[in-house]
């Protein structure tokens, strides 16, 4: 099991419980797109309109102790609304439903276990109009490799 296995497996997880979000989306019934590792680029607000909504799970660090190894875990949530004074509501839902789906189904895929105290969920004061973002970071281990005698 490594990083990418991990952010794969809770991108997947996502994906699927974003299924059921989906049907709350009344007004553009756009699907919510789920990514692991980064959101793809666009060069144009047409082409950045199409990639939103969208949950990203990437990782920020790997560290390693002599007791475990831990991921730290980013989940990028975005939201294209050219509605300049409610259009920040979508962000604030779609987190709001990201943060009790990881919690109400930790250890999330029966795996991997959000570290208590390290879940936080961060709003920046300025946005990329009219695409709203916002994160959710947290800590989960992952097993540690293992020297094999006969590895160099």
């Amino acid at each position: 099991m490594t990083p990418l296995d991990c952010i794969q497996d809770i991108a997947d997880f996502l994906k699927e419980k974003l299924k059921e979000y989906e049907g709350r989306n009344e007004e553009t019934q756009k699907p919510v797109l789920c990514y692991a590792g980064f959101l793809p680029r666009a060069r144009s607000a047409e082409i950045k309109a199409k990639f939103c909504p969208a949950v990203v799970v990437g990782y920020r660090k790997i560290e390693d102790t002599r007791q475990e190894s831990t991921v730290s875990v980013v989940i990028t949530v975005t939201a294209y609304d050219e509605d300049m004074l409610q259009g920040s509501l979508t962000l604030f839902h779609m987190l709001e439903y990201v943060r009790q789906q990881l919690w109400m189904h930790n250890p999330i895929c029966d795996r991997y276990q959000i570290r208590g105290g390290t879940m936080e969920t961060f709003i920046p004061d300025e946005h990329p109009y009219p695409q709203w973002y916002g994160r959710i970071d947290f800590d989960v281990n992952i097993p540690q490799p293992i020297r094999h005698d006969g590895w160099i």
